[in-house]
């Protein structure tokens, strides 16, 4: 067993740097507290989770990782969304 009690499985990704994880977390934060100031409720405008995680400075794979989606899909999603 590991330190935190559980049983490590096989093939699992590694975890993702501390770091990167608290800058999406805050990227997601200030989009959200943004779309509240400005009024903006309507989703074709609002950035997607993919972008706002891929601006600050995670990889389309983290992103993949850390939301468990198919990499093709994140990928697309921030390439339509920087368009």
């Amino acid at each position: 067993m590991s330190p935190a009690g559980r049983v490590p499985t096989q093939g699992a990704p590694a975890p993702l740097p501390q770091d990167k994880v608290m800058a999406g977390v805050l990227a997601i934060l200030v989009a959200e507290r943004e779309e509240r100031l400005n009024g903006t409720d309507d989703k074709n405008k609002a950035a997607k989770t993919e972008v706002l995680l891929a601006n600050a400075g995670l990889s389309a794979t983290e992103i993949a990782q850390l939301m468990g989606k198919n990499l093709a899909a994140v990928r697309k999603t921030i390439q339509r969304g920087r368009k």
